[in-house]
């Protein structure tokens, strides 16, 4: 076994035993639909445009809803002290933190699906603009996200507040990302923006955050 194979073993591994319960994405589910309604009856309608409301909601309900997964990711494998075995395979450390990224991109790529056709029907957006640059943002958004905040899970792991350390390490961190999300957004809804500056901004931030993630990881899980 590679150190690929180890990764892909490990994310497999999560993978099955979230869908077998479905623990996880139900509750992310949840509270993503949650948000987006209190987000509909909260903002009136006619207030501003509903193309940049739209944007700015799906993205914020995405980053509240990656917060939980990212908490939950790594505390599954200090239930049972899994993590100390692990840590003993004869490979680098970094394939943990490889199939864990797998592992919470998927999950948000879940609610993503699930929570995109509910915000263009509650705010009534019929998107102008190109789909490629909305499928490019979403894919380096959700990439650079899961990078950071599985580095900040692994970061807080053996903290007991870590549901409350996370969001307010988290949030300040992504705040580039969320921006150049939600331009992005903007952009594919309205039709009207030029998105290559802000798709080479968000590549930029996604490179950053993955070799800082990748450099920082093997010093976390030291005891």
């Amino acid at each position: 076994m590679n150190f690929a194979k180890a990764a892909w073993y490990l994310y497999l591994k999560d993978l099955r035993l979230e869908f077998r319960t479905k623990e996880m994405v139900n509750t992310l589910l949840v509270f993503a639909l949650l948000t987006v309604v209190i987000f509909n009856f909260a903002i009136p309608p006619g207030l501003v445009e509903t193309e940049l409301v739209a944007a700015g909601v799906f993205w914020v309900t995405i980053v509240f809803t990656g917060t939980l997964a990212f908490n939950r990711s790594f505390s599954i494998e200090t239930e049972e002290d899994s993590l100390r075995g692990l840590l003993l395979l004869p490979y680098d450390s970094s394939f943990i933190m490889i199939g864990k990224v797998l592992f919470n991109i998927t999950l948000i790529f879940i609610v993503e699906i699930v929570v995109y056709p509910v915000v263009t029907v509650l705010f009534r957006v019929s998107p102008e603009g190109n789909l490629l640059t909305f499928v490019l943002a979403t894919i380096l958004a959700t990439t650079g996200l899961s990078f950071i905040g599985t580095l900040q899970g692994a970061v807080l792991l053996r903290t007991r507040a870590r549901e409350i350390l996370l969001p307010l390490l988290f949030f300040p961190v992504i705040v580039p990302i969320l921006i150049a999300a939600t331009k992005l957004t903007e952009a594919y809804f309205t039709g009207r923006m030029n998105a290559g500056t802000w798709l080479k901004f968000l590549t930029l931030f996604d490179l950053i955050y993955i070799s800082a993630t990748i450099f920082l990881f093997e010093f976390t899980l030291e005891d």
